[in-house]
């Protein structure tokens, strides 16, 4: 279950959707979380489930770049739905589904999606485990579950949150480590688990008395080290850490708890 109100989430798309002409398109951090995590996402993915979808940039960004794949998107906020369908109305993507729902009891077939994902989600749940769960049983067998959380690593913003306590803006939010989520995955039975990151630098950079300081850190330290190291610096110390896993092949028929289509447009 949510261990905040969801008043915080509804007000928050609210007054998002001021500014709707700028969610026309992913600014730089959504850019570089679907890089880091849209890897594992392609073309031969035919139904896409972004579980959580809030504004639906991702869900948007992929069925922009795959036109033959249905995306759908499920957000519990009337508001977040709302201008999700509006921004696909406006830029013209009708391969772009968006549908009000519960991620705890999510209103589609199992065994729906060759995907399902979500990034900044989960780690809003004291229950995430029931809602990771959930992605999995709407999964095709041999689908992918993808999720991006923060890090716990990622110190600055670590600290930032505990500093912060109650103020916070997006109250509870549990940072990751990639070994407990490695080890959730493959307690739901998870195989192929990869795992990356991405931004360590945001971390200081959202902060509003060190922005400038994110920026040039990323530019002189962390895209170097990075370079020498393959990456590993962004995967172990990244804002957040995302972990893909492929729900194993099931006996025959334990894949029809429901009946219906994969998804009821409303």
């Amino acid at each position: 279950m949510l261990a905040v109100d969801e008043s915080i989430w509804e007000e928050q798309w609210q007054r998002i959707s001021r500014y709707e002409d700028s969610l026309l398109s992913l600014d730089a951090f959504g850019r570089r979380a679907l890089h880091s995590f849209g890897c594992w996402i392609s073309g031969d993915d035919q139904m896409i489930l972004e579980a959580g979808s809030g504004t639906g940039r991702f869900a948007l960004a992929i069925a922009k770049r795959y036109p033959s794949s249905q995306v759908i998107g499920l957000d519990i906020s009337f508001s977040a739905v709302s201008l999700a369908r509006r921004i696909a109305s406006r830029t013209g993507i009708d391969n772009g589904h968006f549908k009000v729902g519960n991620i705890f009891e999510m209103p589609f077939v199992d065994g729906s999606f060759d995907v399902t994902f979500n990034e900044g989600v989960v780690e809003h749940f004291v229950d995430f485990r029931d809602a990771i769960s959930e992605m999995i049983r709407v999964a095709k067998p041999g689908g992918k579950v993808i999720v991006a959380v923060p890090n716990w690593y990622c110190l600055p913003h670590t600290l930032y949150k505990r500093f912060k306590g109650d103020r916070y803006q997006y109250g509870y939010e549990k940072s990751f480590k990639s070994k407990e989520l490695i080890a959730i995955f493959r307690d739901f039975g998870l195989v192929d688990i990869e795992v990356s990151g991405f931004d360590p630098a945001y971390g200081i950079g959202r902060m509003r008395k060190l922005s400038r300081l994110g920026p040039m850190l990323d530019k002189l330290v962390i895209k170097p080290l990075d370079a020498l190291t393959r990456s590993m610096f962004s995967k172990k110390f990244g804002f957040e850490i995302c972990v893909k896993g492929v729900k194993p092949p099931m006996e025959a028929g334990r894949c029809a708890r429901m009946e219906g289509t994969p998804y009821v447009q409303s």
